[in-house]
């Protein structure tokens, strides 16, 4: 995803997890863009079965120009995950 260098961002959706001894979040990648690496910042789902809207911000990097934005989900996989209605903003 295209991004202005040195500009903060918020990465936010909704998120449902069936186990509570698995993970589910959105994050920056790792913090890796194109042009360099930068202070990834994660938004947990803390409930189960219920939708939860979450979210985080991150600050890229001044030679960073794109960046990847995932949903993980990860831990025993004891159950289904899902993200939904994903936004990255500008907010600075």
């Amino acid at each position: 995803i295209p991004v202005t260098p040195g500009r903060t961002y918020r990465l936010s959706g909704s998120v449902w997890r069936v186990s509570a001894n698995d993970r589910v979040y959105l994050d920056f990648s790792d913090g890796q863009g194109q042009g360099g690496s930068f202070p990834d910042a994660e938004a947990y789902a803390t409930g189960t079965n219920v939708w939860e809207r979450v979210a985080a911000e991150a600050t890229v990097g001044a030679g960073i120009t794109a960046i990847n934005v995932r949903c993980v989900r990860d831990g025993a996989n004891e159950g289904n995950a899902y993200c939904d209605g994903i936004t990255l903003q500008r907010i600075d």
